[in-house]
């Protein structure tokens, strides 16, 4: 490794975080490259702070105001483009844990260019006050658009394409100034916290370009690529930085799908489809940022598992994902589309709303969701943020119909291994609710159906999910029997259904038509007690239910095979031993279906 260059103004050692969403699917990397020298060049990007100060002033005091003088010298952007300057940038193999190699000499990696599509500011202590406060400004930036290759014996093997990396830079404290050059050891003030840089990235493989059977290794992980960058430390000059870190690529269970387009700012309005993702973005206006006035990408990310966050009252259901928004505009006028099929969010398709927050850093508490107010639904599957001008979180969700007492999330009869029918059902919310009454008939027809031999099941009226189940014991084996729920309220009643189901003896019960993963109940979770995780498996299949910490760590695993199963967790790992509180995520793989949700347990 060469030796960094004598005018280098400062030499920072920070280390960058693992990433918190648990993105590997076991704890130790697959191939850990060890990157020397990876350069970061041209300071044209968005405008950072200028350097103004009490004791350095050049301009009015201030270092978050931007000097309108053409002739202005102390302006500080971001570096734009990232990459391997193709002479003194190293990626070795330092670790391999791989069936198909024996030695990490045998392994060689590179990447083309990255470029930076998205800049955000915001404030590293205290994510809902302003960017601007001294000693706790900061910025994220997401480079994007490479490519890398990974080699075998000089052949390659794995291509990763769409590779993307996010990183959360603290402003440098006084002192990290001063040693910048010794013409600002006047300098007072912490611009930032000077705290070490956060950051994560991922990528998707491409298979027509990929090794049959290296890209077997990251098949449970739907082929996308974590990459984790440990231990960084930097050298920074006026002009160009260059890091070193170790690189650890290993497969990542939760799904991104991130895309972005430079504008052409001259042809507005612009429509973007991705045709990846189920969102696409009208933009309307636009001005550019950076020195050159260049910086003109918009930046989506969707990100495929159901968000945390408090709810606004009156919302019942959350889509199984959401969508990050980031541009390097100064500032953008834009309608954002969001398409959902019924069974990613049920009900009805004029209750669906948006929600839109902060964009939450990693290893925050998740910030609250708000209501997006001005929306247009276009069809009954695609609904439409209108005037979007703030980068940010959105998801979609559906609303309680305030003149519906309960909304059910689930309602469902099968046999029993000893020839009776159990039949379950789920609740999202209840509201002056008395309780429940089932009825049984032999036919479709509701009218010719009698009551169940069963009192009345009292209800919870909560607002939460609450799950209720009954045993029919009085049934015969070769019939088939059609099950109705009635929902009781003070002043009427609803009925759901029918559901049927056939006692068969020894034949097998009618299996579940498609696999579905259903949120874990209770959630939260106290320490000591249990959550149920409800899945239904199709006919043919298995699965595998995997829970994961927040550092992407496998907890604990149940297989499940054919039917409908009801996994009750405790909170300990495969040791028997307590997990902490926290974010957990479970995850359910079959052949045919992968989704991750999130729980949490509480103290």
């Amino acid at each position: 490794m060469r030796k960094k260059p004598a005018l280098a103004l400062l030499r920072i050692t920070v280390f960058i975080a693992l990433l918190i969403l648990p993105l590997s699917v076991s704890a130790q990397a697959l191939l850990t490259f060890e990157v020397d020298d990876l350069e970061a060049y041209n300071r044209s990007g968005n405008w950072i702070y200028d350097a103004d100060g009490p004791g350095f002033p050049t301009h009015d005091g201030n270092w978050f105001t931007f000097s309108p003088d053409p002739s202005y010298l102390f302006h500080y952007f971001a570096e734009r483009y990232i990459h391997d300057n193709g002479t003194t940038t190293s990626l070795v193999c330092i670790e391999e844990n791989v069936p198909l190699a024996t030695d990490p000499s045998q392994m060689d990696m590179i990447f083309t260019e990255f470029d930076m599509v998205a800049f955000r500011r915001l404030n590293n202590i205290d994510p809902l006050a302003p960017w601007d406060m001294p000693g706790q400004s900061a910025d994220e930036r997401v480079y994007a658009n490479a490519t890398g290759y990974i080699t075998f014996n000089g052949v390659p093997v794995l291509t990763i394409v769409s590779a993307t990396f996010v990183i959360t830079t603290p402003y440098p404290s006084e002192d990290q100034v001063r040693a910048l050059s010794p013409y600002l050891a006047s300098w007072t003030g912490d611009i930032g916290s000077g705290a070490p840089q956060t950051g994560y990235g991922f990528g998707d493989l491409d298979l027509a370009n990929c090794d049959p059977d290296w890209a077997a290794l990251f098949a449970g992980s739907d082929y996308k690529v974590q990459m984790n960058m440990v231990g960084i430390t930097s050298t920074v000059s006026p002009l160009y930085g260059w890091f070193d870190f170790d690189l650890e690529v290993l497969p990542s269970p939760v799904p991104f799908e991130a895309n972005n387009i430079y504008l052409d700012l001259t042809s507005l309005p612009q429509s973007i489809d991705f045709p990846l993702m189920s969102a696409g973005v009208d933009v309307t206006a636009g001005e550019p940022a950076g020195q050159y006035n260049n910086m003109q990408h918009i930046y989506l990310n969707e990100i495929g598992i159901a968000p945390l966050g408090t709810l606004p009252d009156g919302v019942v259901d959350l889509a199984p994902k959401y969508w990050e928004l980031g541009s390097t505009l100064t500032s953008f006028n834009a309608d954002i589309r969001f398409t959902l099929t019924n069974s990613e969010l049920p009900g009805p398709p004029e209750n669906r709303r948006i929600l839109h927050r902060q964009i939450c850093r990693e290893g925050d508490d998740p910030l609250p969701w708000t209501l997006w107010t001005n929306y247009t639904l276009l069809s009954p599957t695609t609904i439409v943020a209108n005037n979007v001008s703030q980068i940010g979180e959105f998801t979609v969700a559906s609303i309680q119909d305030q003149n519906v007492p309960v909304v059910l999330s689930s309602f469902n009869a099968v046999a029993t291994a000893q020839n009776k029918v159990q039949i379950n059902w789920s609740s999202q919310t209840e509201s002056q609710m008395v309780g429940y009454r089932l009825y049984r008939g032999f036919s479709a027809e509701q009218a010719a159906a009698g009551l169940l031999d069963h009192p009345l099941i009292p209800a919870t009226n909560s607002s939460t999910l609450q799950t209720y189940s009954v045993t029919d014991e009085n049934v015969q084996i070769g019939s088939t029997y059609f099950y109705w729920l009635e929902a009781v309220d003070y002043t009427s009643s609803e009925f759901f259904g029918p559901v049927s189901v056939s006692v068969t003896g020894n034949v097998p019960p009618v299996l579940p038509g498609e696999t579905s993963l259903q949120n874990a109940y209770p959630n939260p979770f106290k320490t000591g007690n249990s959550t149920n995780i409800e899945v239904a498996i199709k006919a043919g299949e298995n699965g595998i239910i995997s829970i994961y910490n927040m550092q992407g760590q496998l907890v604990k695993t149940y297989k499940v095979s054919e039917g409908i199963h009801s996994i009750a967790w405790n909170g300990t790992d495969g040791k028997g031993k307590a997990c902490g509180s926290g974010i957990y995520f479970y995850k359910l793989r079959t052949p045919s279906f992968s989704q991750t949700r999130k729980m949490v347990i509480i103290k």
